[in-house]
């Protein structure tokens, strides 16, 4: 199965971009247009529940870690 039918599969967008060696076009989704595709469907009362020190208390969250101050 091609790349360009596997992003249709999934529903992600798509858009053209130069090969590297300029020959030839082809069709990808970027890293953050599949990103986008993924959270879209997510409403805000859900992010608004995230931790707003996630980044710097990951350990916290995840493992349980003492908290640091942000």
């Amino acid at each position: 199965m091609s790349t360009k039918t596997v992003s249709k599969t999934r529903g992600l967008k798509e858009r053209s971009r130069k090969s590297p060696n300029g020959r030839s076009p082809r069709t990808t989704a970027s890293l953050w247009e599949k990103i986008d595709e993924l959270i879209a469907p997510i409403p805000a009362s859900e992010w608004s529940k995230l931790p707003k020190d996630g980044s710097v208390n990951v350990d916290h969250y995840l493992y349980g870690a003492p908290k640091h101050q942000p």
